[in-house]
């Protein structure tokens, strides 16, 4: 007997061999302070939550062993691939006065300047700046 499936695409995940990917929007402040997501599956209506630590960035990717596409071949072990989550990091389009006037607080506290264009070596020492800055917050909550 021979079995042909089609596979539908998915709004949710793209399909590479056993492993899916899915691609989850979080805001630039979930990513600085850290979340929780619900990430789908391939089963309706299941989610798994999906720690998002503090500080994670744009195309930060975690690896969730045995949410992928389950194969099944005769006299042979079930084999289940991975679902894989890429961050994609978003900031707001508009802000409102007081959002506006919170950010611009915390670029003061950062030592970052704004409205103005940078070189790529005042760049490179903000960087640097912001590493040295969450390296001593760690050390300093005990991390």
């Amino acid at each position: 007997m021979l079995v042909v499936l089609d596979v539908e695409e998915s709004e949710f995940f793209e399909r590479e061999g056993l492993d899916l990917h899915h691609r989850a929007r979080i805001s630039f402040i979930q990513a600085a302070l850290g979340c929780t997501l619900r990430v789908p599956t391939l089963q309706t209506g299941v989610f798994h939550d999906l720690h998002v630590p503090a500080g994670a960035q744009f195309g930060e990717v975690h690896a969730l062993e045995g949410l992928g596409v389950t194969k099944q071949s005769p006299g042979k072990k079930a084999r289940t691939g991975k679902l894989i989550v890429h961050l994609v990091v978003t900031t707001p389009e508009e802000l409102s006065k007081r959002e506006r006037e919170l950010l611009t607080e915390l670029a003061t506290l950062r030592g970052l300047e704004t409205g103005h264009a940078i070189t790529a070596a005042e760049n490179m020492a903000i960087v640097s700046n912001e590493a040295e800055l969450v390296s001593e917050t760690n050390v300093a909550d005990g991390e």
